[in-house]
C-alpha cells in the first residue's frame, strides 16, 4: 500500500508539472470541441413529432377497461402512425392486475430490454405518464359531474365531450415531446467532449514525455523494485485516476455553461473512472505489443470511429439504415448511454451488465499486458 501511496503520489507531481500541457490538451481541447459542435449542430438535435417511429409492447394483465383501452389507443389512429406494437420491442408497457379497480394508486411499468434509443424510451414515458393523469383527471370528473344537477350534468357532458376530441396529433407534439426529458445540444456534446478526452489519453504525448523522468524519481524514493504486476496495477490506477482528475475538470468547467444542469454530474464520475480504466488499460497494451507507429495506426482509427459514430451526428443527417447502424455502435450503446442517462438522473438499463462487461474486458486487457511485460522482462534477462 505504501508503494502504492508513493507511486501516485508522484504519479500526480508529475500531472501537476505539465498541468498547463494537460489542460490544454484534455480538458479545453474537449470543451472547445463539444461547445462547438453544439453550436453548429444543436438543431439536428431537436425532437419533432413527425419523426417518432418507436417499436414498443403493451402488456395488459388487467383485467377492467382501461388497459384495453390503452392497448386500443396504440393501435388507433393517430398514435399507431407513431408507434409500433412488438412482440420483440425493447421497450415494454406493462399493466398491472387489479390497474382499472386502483388507477390512483398503481403505477404504469415500463421496462426496457435491449438497447433502445435512449430519445425514444423518454417519450414513452412521457406519453405514459401523460395518458396516466388523463385518465384520472376523466375519472375525477366523472365522479365531479355526480354532484351537479341535471342542467348541470349535461352542460359538463357536453365540455367533457368536446375535451375528448382534442386531436392526439397536437397531445403527441406539445406533451409527449416538450415535456420528454432529454439533453441539450450543448450537454449531448457535452459526454462527446469528455469521451474524447478519454480516448485522446491513449495517445497522451506528455505522458510518454515524462516517463524517464518519473523512472528516475521512483528509483530516488527507493520504492523500486517493483514486481511486474504491481508495476501493471499502479500503472494502470494512476494514469486512470489522472484522466478521471481531467474529465472532472471538464465536468466542473461545464457546469457554469448556461445550458447545462450539473444536478447530476457528480453520478458520473463512476461511469467515468470505469471507462478511463477501459481505455487506459487499452493503451497499455498496446505500449507492450506494438511499436509506436502501429500504436498511433490504431488511435487514430479508435479516434476516427469516434468522430463518426459519436461525435459527427452523421446518423441524424442521413437518416434511414444509416441512422440505424450508427445509433446502434457499441460506443453509443455501451458507453454514451449510461452517461446521458445519468446527467438525465434516470437508472441506466442493464447498468450491471455493462459494468461487468468493460471490468472484465479492463481485467482481461490487464492480464494479457502482465503476460506481455513479464515474457519481455524474461527475454532481457536470458540476454544478459
Amino acid at each position: 500500500m505504501k508503494k502504492f501511496l508513493n507511486y501516485i503520489t508522484n504519479n500526480l507531481r508529475l500531472y501537476l508539472k505539465s498541468f498547463p500541457t494537460q489542460l490544454a490538451v484534455y480538458v479545453l481541447f474537449p470543451i472547445i470541441i463539444s461547445i462547438l459542435m453544439a453550436w453548429s449542430m444543436g438543431g439536428i438535435s431537436e425532437a419533432d413529432s413527425r419523426d417518432l417511429d418507436i417499436d414498443l409492447w403493451v402488456e395488459v394483465n388487467d383485467q377492467g377497461n382501461y388497459g384495453k383501452f390503452l392497448l386500443e389507443s396504440f393501435n388507433s389512429e393517430p398514435l399507431s402512425q407513431y408507434f409500433n406494437l412488438k412482440e420483440d420491442a425493447s421497450i415494454i408497457i406493462t399493466v398491472p392486475k387489479g390497474f382499472s379497480e386502483a388507477v390512483d394508486e398503481m403505477p404504469l411499468q415500463i421496462t426496457v430490454k435491449g438497447d433502445p434509443r435512449m430519445s425514444e424510451v423518454e417519450v414513452v414515458k412521457s406519453f405514459v405518464a401523460q395518458w396516466h393523469q388523463t385518465t384520472l383527471d376523466s375519472i375525477y370528473l366523472d365522479q365531479a359531474s355526480l354532484a351537479l344537477n341535471q342542467g348541470q350534468q349535461q352542460a359538463f357532458s357536453q365540455q367533457l365531450q368536446k375535451f375528448n376530441t382534442i386531436n392526439p396529433n397536437d397531445f403527441i407534439h406539445k406533451k409527449a415531446i416538450s415535456q420528454a426529458k432529454h439533453l441539450n445540444a450543448t450537454e449531448t456534446y457535452l459526454i462527446s467532449g469528455l469521451i474524447y478526452c478519454l480516448i485522446i489519453g491513449l495517445n497522451s504525448v506528455a505522458k510518454l514525455a515524462t516517463k524517464d523522468e518519473f523512472s528516475g524519481l521512483v528509483k530516488r524514493l527507493n520504492i523500486v523494485p517493483l514486481t511486474i504486476g504491481e508495476k501493471t496495477f499502479f500503472d494502470w490506477l494512476s494514469d486512470s485516476l489522472v484522466m478521471l482528475i481531467n474529465t472532472s475538470i471538464i465536468l466542473v468547467l461545464m457546469s457554469f455553461h448556461p445550458d447545462i444542469d450539473g444536478s447530476y454530474f457528480v453520478r458520473c464520475i463512476p461511469w467515468l473512472f470505469l471507462f478511463a480504466g477501459f481505455f487506459q488499460a487499452i493503451g497499455m497494451l498496446l505500449v507492450s505489443s506494438l511499436p509506436k507507429l502501429g500504436i498511433q495506426a490504431i488511435n487514430q482509427f479508435i479516434a476516427i470511429f469516434f468522430i463518426f459514430t459519436g461525435l459527427l451526428p452523421l446518423g441524424d443527417l442521413m437518416g434511414g439504415a444509416v441512422q440505424e447502424v450508427l445509433s446502434k455502435n457499441w460506443l453509443q450503446i455501451y458507453i454514451m448511454n449510461p452517461l446521458r442517462f445519468t446527467m438525465l438522473g434516470e437508472s441506466v438499463p442493464n447498468a450491471s451488465t455493462i459494468v461487468a462487461v468493460f471490468t472484465s474486458l479492463t481485467i482481461t486487457l490487464l492480464l494479457i499486458t502482465y503476460w506481455r511485460r513479464r515474457r519481455k522482462e524474461q527475454g532481457n534477462e536470458a540476454i544478459f
